[in-house]
């Protein structure tokens, strides 16, 4: 096990996550998933028997999907790719997708794509992840990045009503108090 890839969203983040309606964490384990969203997939199919789904690509994401991948630009560009594919499906669908943000990776050939859209930046030492070994008192609870995180929000127009534009005031009014560092940028409404 690399814990390294083990480091969790702080809970306070999560719980703005559930107030858009995520419902699902698309890349989480036993060590990190965060209770408040009832569901999540996990990487190893032997994770499946503390209650995590098998492998977040083998089906489309659907709903309100939470997505914090592996920090490499392969994983985040699968993922990128897979929450596009699930944003044609007919049912309301948004992925939010927290990541690294690092220029000239192969992941920014997506992002002018009509349904997609940054919605939130943390710049680089303003946030920190939660490490496994912060639940044993080795670490301090969070430790900052050095790199920018963004918050991107893949969606099918029905998506973007149902879970950004309906939840969006309530989302940032707590994200403004929990992390004031946060720049929030308004989802567009599309038609």
């Amino acid at each position: 096990v690399q814990l390294k890839m083990h480091w969790a969203s702080p809970i306070p983040f999560q719980q703005g996550l559930q107030l858009l309606g995520v419902t699902t964490a698309a890349f989480a384990s036993p060590l990190n998933h965060f209770h408040g969203i009832p569901n999540y997939c996990c990487k190893y199919e032997e994770d499946s028997i503390f209650g995590g789904q098998p492998d977040a690509f083998r089906h489309l994401f659907t709903e309100a999907t939470y997505a914090n991948p592996e920090y490499t630009p392969e994983d985040i560009t699968s993922t990128y790719e897979h929450a596009l594919l699930s944003s044609y499906q007919t049912q309301p669908t948004v992925t939010l997708i927290f990541h690294a943000s690092w220029l000239g990776t192969q992941y920014n050939r997506y992002r002018f794509h009509p349904n997609i859209q940054t919605v939130g930046r943390f710049e680089a030492k303003t946030f920190g992840f939660t490490s496994p070994l912060y639940w044993i008192g080795e670490t301090p609870e969070t430790q900052p990045t050095n790199w920018p995180i963004d918050l991107v929000a893949i969606s099918n127009d029905s998506g973007n009503d149902i879970y950004l534009q309906k939840n969006w005031k309530r989302f940032t009014q707590y994200i403004a108090q929990a992390y004031p560092q946060m720049h929030l940028y308004h989802p567009e409404r599309r038609y």
